[in-house]
């Protein structure tokens, strides 16, 4: 009876000692499944309770109180593994999740230097065909320039032989006149001698 009150005040003067410390763990968060600093501060907490009661067995020469520390002492440990599995198993998760989100952000990555690209090859494009307008634009102003100079200097040219051509007509004309004129000289002097011969004669006969 009496190791059975000694007992149960060892038990009670645990959970008084450890109530504040309980008290800012779980208002930290550390409850079961967390796997922060709280939840090792509740690890220590037990691993401490379990301690203290296995020398208060010891001291008090209570097997029960010794094996009631043992199981504690061992739900502790399994409490460590577990918390341990859950801190890989988090740190697994992280880094997953930094391999994801570095997946994430190459992928962007890999889709904004695509459509920079695109948009180089299509600028690029844009610039071929205001070139290739603009050198068809010249090259056909230059074709318009130089057809306006072949039908000027047809044009010119076409009147420069209508000159000519009437030039030539007024030379052949003058040449007409002029022999048409030497014509009519000669005839009227050949006409003329005649008269001159006749009146000649004429006087000849007479003197006779």
């Amino acid at each position: 009876m009496l190791r059975a009150i000694t007992r149960m005040t060892v038990g009670g003067s645990v959970r008084l000692a450890r109530l504040p410390a309980d008290l800012l763990i779980a208002m930290a968060g550390g409850g079961n499944g967390s796997t922060g600093p709280a939840a090792s501060a509740g690890l220590a907490l037990d691993r401490a309770d379990a301690t203290f009661r296995a020398l208060a067995g010891t001291l008090l020469g209570d097997a029960v109180l010794r094996e009631d520390a043992q199981r504690r002492t061992e739900a502790a440990e399994r409490r460590a593994e577990a918390l341990e599995l859950r801190a890989r198993a988090q740190d697994v998760s992280e880094r997953g999740d930094e391999r994801l989100d570095a997946r994430r952000e190459e992928a962007v990555e890999t889709r904004e230097r695509a459509e920079r690209e695109a948009e180089r090859k299509r600028e690029a494009a844009r610039t071929r065909r205001d070139r290739t307008k603009a050198q068809a634009g010249q090259a056909a102003q230059r074709r318009k320039e130089k057809a306006s100079r072949a039908a000027a200097e047809n044009k010119a040219s076409a009147a420069d032989r209508a000159k000519r051509s009437r030039l030539d007509a007024l030379d052949a004309k003058s040449e007409a006149l002029e022999d048409k004129e030497a014509a009519l000289t000669a005839r009227d002097e050949a006409r003329r001698l005649r008269s001159a011969a006749a009146r000649a004669k004429a006087q000849r006969k007479n003197g006779a």
